[in-house]
């Protein structure tokens, strides 16, 4: 199985870390190096680690018929303030739309970037969501999620993304919105082993990846990189303000 990933910012480059040694690898890029076309020709997989607009303008120009393509996106408007489409759609069925002949999965929209640096013992607990309407892609993808070092949640069609986005928008008014930064993305760990339901299978843990882990689209600055971390934000837009003594 042969990935392609489109993108060199902190997603794409530590998904590539997290992948080396266990599966064919090779990163697309649009400032020098192989270009995305070049990329994605003798690839299986095609991974979008890029901001939903250029996402976007990606898959409706490229040729990725045949291919599966995991779309990592979230829809965030300019000043991270909320998502620019939703309920009725997703950023996932968006791409897959203009994608023609491809399988488009979501998938790692929710967590850190800074997760990828984490050992991958220390996110076997960690989910990541996946969601497609091909059940070989969505298999591949969770394979991929596997190698990746984190737990493998299914939440159903494509259409799941439109629940899964509005996840990884929590998670950034959590870290940036109201000022709690990436230690709320502590990774989990094999100790912190969640309760068993009544069939005696492990309950995910749905509330730890919703309120401990984000996204970031590094190496773009965060809106509130040097404050304190006691800063205050106020609410929407974000405004940062002078911390509070």
């Amino acid at each position: 199985m042969s990935i392609a990933i489109l993108g060199n910012g902190n997603m794409g480059k530590g998904l590539a870390k997290r992948l080396a040694g266990k599966a064919s690898v090779i990163v697309g890029s649009r400032s020098g190096g192989t270009s995305y076309a070049d990329a994605v020709k003798g690839a299986d997989i095609v991974v979008l680690a890029l901001p939903y607009a250029a996402a976007l303008e990606a898959a409706g120009s490229l040729d990725l018929k045949g291919k599966v393509v995991v779309d990592m996106s979230n829809p965030i408007t300019a000043d991270f303030s909320g998502l620019t489409i939703g309920h009725t759609t997703s950023a996932a069925e968006q791409i897959s739309k203009v994608a023609t002949g491809a399988r488009v999965v979501k998938a790692f929209n929710t967590i850190f970037a800074a997760l990828l640096d984490a050992p991958a013992a220390a996110t076997a607990s960690v989910p990541v969501f996946v969601a497609g309407n091909d059940e070989a892609a969505v298999a591949a993808v969770a394979d991929l999620v596997g190698k990746a070092g984190f737990a493998v949640e299914q939440v159903g069609g494509l259409d799941g993304a439109r629940l899964v986005e509005p996840v990884g928008m929590l998670n950034i008014r959590l870290g940036y919105g109201l000022g709690r930064g990436t230690s709320i993305a502590r990774p989990g760990s094999r100790s912190e082993r969640p309760a068993r339901n009544d069939k005696g299978r492990r309950r995910a843990p749905f509330l730890h990846s919703a309120m401990s882990v984000a996204l970031t689209w590094a190496p773009a600055p965060s809106p509130f990189a040097g404050l304190p971390s006691a800063a205050k934000i106020r609410p929407w837009p974000f405004q940062p303000v002078r911390p509070v003594p």
